[in-house]
Order: C-alpha cells, then structure tokens, then sequence
C-alpha cells in the first residue's frame, strides 16, 4: 500500500469520524430535524447530488486549478450549511481535517 492510499485512508476515517460527532451533536440539540426535513425536500436534494456530480467530475479532472477550485468549494459549502445547523465549532475541525491531509491551503 502506497503513502498516497495510506492518507486517503486517513482522511476517510477523520471525516466519517468527524460526521458520527456531528450526527450527534445534531440529535442532542434536536436539529437533526432540519437536516431531514432538507433532505426531504426535492430541490435540494437535486442541487446536491449536482454538485456532487460535479465535484466528482472536477477531482478525477486533470486541471489542478479545477481540482483546487473545487476542494474549496465543497469546504464552503459544508460551512455554510454547517452555519445553517448552527455547528460552528464543527466548521473549524472540518477545514482542520482537509488542511492537515490534504496539505495544502483550503481557504
């Protein structure tokens, strides 16, 4: 196994780490409400798995200004409807999390 895989392994387990805290966070404050009622809702659902589709398509891109661009895309993202759920301090570990293993400069 490469160092490369090694770090996306890493990486995986930070976040699905980071979503198993937040989850809860959300379910003691009672906004985890919000979260599925968003995910009811048809438009944004359609607007995500667009951006998604799109994120995939621009990260398996060979144009690293495209891959940069949307690396920091999806870091805004998750903060404002991080700021949405009133996660604030969530937002700081989550831009830790892609600064330290992506190493590079996310914002």
């Amino acid at each position: 196994m490469n160092s490369e895989t090694k770090e996306l392994q890493k990486l995986i387990v930070a976040i699905v780490a980071w979503s198993i805290c937040v989850m809860l966070i959300l379910y003691k404050h009672k906004k985890l409400r919000m979260l599925l009622h968003d995910l009811k809702n048809m438009w944004f659902v359609f607007s995500l798995v667009l951006v998604i589709l799109f994120t995939i398509y621009c990260w398996y891109s060979q144009d690293q200004l495209l891959k940069e661009s949307s690396q920091k895309a999806v870091v805004a993202l998750l903060i404002a409807y991080l700021s949405r759920l009133d996660l604030v301090f969530a937002v700081y570990f989550i831009i830790f999390i892609f600064a330290y293993y992506t190493k590079g400069d996310i914002v």
